[in-house]
């Protein structure tokens, strides 16, 4: 509906969770992301549910996190620290609750992925990326550090050097490359993206849920410790960096723009 940050879909016995925030990219705010861990946690209690799509309306995946409120905290003389923090309790939830989740799911990736987006579709087990996608760290460019596990998660994907490419460098990585590095499954014609999802969605809908639970529990047994710590690490990085004058100056020119 109108006005809800997820939109909640059901297909039979696949859930389609699409971030609803158009107008600013699917930027991630505090309220999207308490929303994403929500219902990823009713499809957890669902046993009528055998595998989730995640997606986002629009012309984007997720341009990352909401940096406008942020910048909104900087510029009222807020507590800039808390506000960070809590916003990072709320993206760490959202991209573990993904992970944690005892069935498929999968990233139908339209269009723009940033920053902690890129994190969410590497947390996805599995991924479909149009051909107009392009996916940016944007982390450097405003000063901050990695964040929702995105140190950890995308290394995993692509490797140690493509990743610090990705990060140090800060180009846009257009939806071929990343599907040569690893970074998604494949590539498919921008209309077809939810389609395809869907044709996956439902061949893994028909297969014996206890064995893909299993199979998802098996890889995630030395995973998710790993990818907790790297959040822990993340968060006290990111907070170091909000003492840092430039990277104050470096997001409000960012936000000018």
């Amino acid at each position: 509906m109108e006005g809800e940050v997820l939109l909640v879909h059901r297909e039979r016995a696949v859930a389609i969770l699409e971030m609803n925030r158009p107008q600013v990219l699917n930027a991630i705010s505090p309220e999207l992301a308490a929303a994403l861990e929500q219902a990823l946690g009713q499809c957890a209690a669902d046993g009528s549910v055998r595998v989730v799509i995640l997606t986002g309306s629009g012309r984007a995946f997720s341009a990352g996190g909401d940096m406008k409120a942020v910048g909104a905290a900087l510029a009222q003389g807020g507590d800039l620290r808390q506000l960070v923090f809590d916003a990072l309790e709320r993206l760490h939830g959202a991209v573990l609750a993904v992970r944690r989740l005892p069935k498929p799911v999968i990233a139908a990736i339209n269009g723009v992925v940033g920053g902690v987006g890129i994190a969410l579709a590497a947390a996805c087990d599995l991924r479909v990326a149009a051909r107009s996608a392009t996916f940016k760290a944007a982390y450097t460019e405003i000063g901050l550090a990695p964040d929702g596990g995105w140190s950890w998660l995308v290394p995993r994907l692509v490797g140690v050097a493509r990743a610090t490419e990705m990060l140090f460098l800060d180009a846009p990585v257009a939806a071929e490359r990343a599907l040569a590095w690893g970074l998604v499954n494949e590539v498919c014609d921008d209309e077809q993206v939810r389609t395809r999802a869907r044709e996956l969605a439902q061949r893994l809908a028909g297969l014996p849920a206890g064995s893909l639970d299993a199979a998802k529990g098996l890889l995630d047994a030395h995973l998710l410790p790993a990818l907790e710590e790297a959040m822990r690490r993340e968060r006290e990085a990111v907070l170091a960096r909000l003492a840092s004058e430039e990277m104050r100056t470096r997001l409000a020119a960012f936000l000018a723009r």
